[in-house]
């Protein structure tokens, strides 16, 4: 089979998450869930950057089709174009995503209570074991984060 758009990506992608969640026995469901990565939406060709609009949409057709919002996040800007199929993490607001989507996922209610997880670049790959200063670059995205839930 032959995927041709993004829309039909995100319908396969919706019926495998279906499928994987509803084979969980009813037991584990509690300790199962899914998450979602920012670049890759993007870079798999959903425009998450139209308006708050489209980002939630997106994020409803995950919600209907696993039953549950996602339980977690991983928050990264696009080095690649939408739809390039590259993988490729920024700093928020630096890369092919930019900023503004990121306030808009951080107002929607979906973000509230789950670990949101920062998947950018280092500043200092060379940090010592025992150094326990922040990174630049994670404390840069922290506050900028911040300031999108205010």
């Amino acid at each position: 089979m032959t995927v041709r758009s993004s829309g039909e990506r995100l319908r396969l992608a919706l019926i495998a998450l279906g499928a994987i969640l509803a084979a969980v026995p009813a037991a584990l469901r509690p300790r199962t869930g899914y998450g979602l990565d920012t670049c890759h939406l993007f870079a798999a060709g959903l425009d998450i950057t139209k308006s708050p609009q489209a980002l939630g949409a997106v994020l409803d057709a995950f919600e209907a089709a696993a039953g549950e919002p996602p339980a977690f996040l991983h928050l990264n800007d696009s080095e690649g174009a939408l739809g390039s199929n590259k993988d490729r993490h920024m700093l928020i607001g630096e890369g092919c995503i930019g900023a503004e989507p990121f306030r808009w996922l951080m107002q929607d209610r979906r973000t509230r209570g789950i670990p949101l997880i920062l998947e950018t670049p280092q500043q200092n790959y060379d940090v010592a074991e025992d150094d326990p200063s922040p990174d630049l670059y994670d404390v840069r995205m922290v506050e900028l984060l911040r300031s999108f839930t205010s």
